[in-house]
């Protein structure tokens, strides 16, 4: 059973961390226009970060190459579809206790229910890894990019909670809210934080 278990604990990972980042970047673009500081190397530099992460973390997701990306989701649903985890997947449903009268092959409904919702935003996921590959994998100079808003990269980051859900929140007839994200100090916490202290700077 833990290697079901494995997948689904290093995907719920890799979309928490493409939330967070995602959130960091939203935050940004949203105060950046009253905060002057974030302008500064400082938070150039944060925000390339983040980028960099958020394209990395997405890649592992959607990239279909068993070899170099072990926890794609796709590779997941060719399992499930494969028939490879169908004794995980009885255990798994008996711990559940869930209500629900579910078997494998519904599993399986599920799995191609998934891979249907990648196809469809596969030239999305195109884009994502081909950032990932030009900018951050290796630099190169004559590139020219078809760069990604924030819009098509929060639609990413959905699709990849909705296959989670479809999938490990199948078994447990549950659903796991990735937008909590970071809920103590955030970073609109630690820009507002640094904006009263240079204000009280000048004032002083």
């Amino acid at each position: 059973m833990g290697n079901l278990n494995h997948w689904f604990d290093d995907l719920n990972k890799l979309i928490q961390d493409s939330f967070i980042t995602y959130k960091h970047l939203s935050v940004i673009r949203e105060l950046k226009s009253e905060t002057k500081f974030l302008s500064e190397d400082f938070f150039v530099f944060f925000q390339y970060q983040q980028w960099f992460m958020l394209t990395i973390q997405l890649s592992k997701i959607f990239e279909c190459k068993p070899r170099t990306q072990q926890r794609n989701i796709v590779t997941l649903c060719g399992k499930i579809i494969n028939g490879d985890y169908t004794e995980e997947f009885e255990l798994m449903l008996r711990q559940s206790e869930t209500s629900s009268p579910i078997t494998y092959a519904d599993f399986i409904e599920k799995a191609k229910q998934i891979r249907s919702e990648i196809n469809s935003h596969q030239l999305t996921i195109s884009k994502i890894i081909n950032v990932r590959n030009k900018i951050y994998a290796h630099t190169d100079i004559e590139r020219e990019m078809d760069f990604l808003t924030m819009d098509e990269i929060k639609t990413i980051i959905d699709l990849a909670a909705f296959s989670y859900n479809n999938s490990r929140g199948f078994i447990y007839d549950i659903n796991t809210d990735f937008t909590r994200g970071i809920i103590n100090l955030t970073i609109k916490d630690v820009i507002r934080i640094m904006n009263r202290g240079l204000n009280k700077k000048v004032q002083v």
